[in-house]
């Protein structure tokens, strides 16, 4: 399904089996049953904040853009790539 992740595509966060605390307004996730941990930077722990309701890529690059104020191509491209990411590492569900 990776192949078919688009920034239209619906996508949301899975909590299932993700323990989750904030160091210094960082995202720090534990995946239970992978036994992974992830450690966000500022602006990952934005875009997983973002993620807890069902939205898509083209949304979040918005977002992103006027928060850090970064261009919309820049900002759809880092979008897709750490969707494609949190799908590859068992977190992100794909809805469509």
């Amino acid at each position: 399904m990776t192949n078919n992740l688009t920034l239209t595509s619906s996508v949301q966060r899975k909590d299932k089996d993700v323990a989750e605390t904030e160091f210094e307004n960082n995202v720090i996730l534990l995946h239970i049953e992978h036994g992974k941990y992830y450690n966000f930077n500022e602006t990952s722990s934005d875009l997983w904040r973002w993620l807890q309701e069902v939205t898509t890529g083209e949304n979040l690059a918005e977002q992103l853009h006027q928060k850090y104020d970064c261009s919309l191509a820049q900002s759809q491209s880092d979008v897709l790539n750490f969707l494609h990411e949190l799908l590859r590492a068992d977190l992100l569900i794909h809805k469509s």
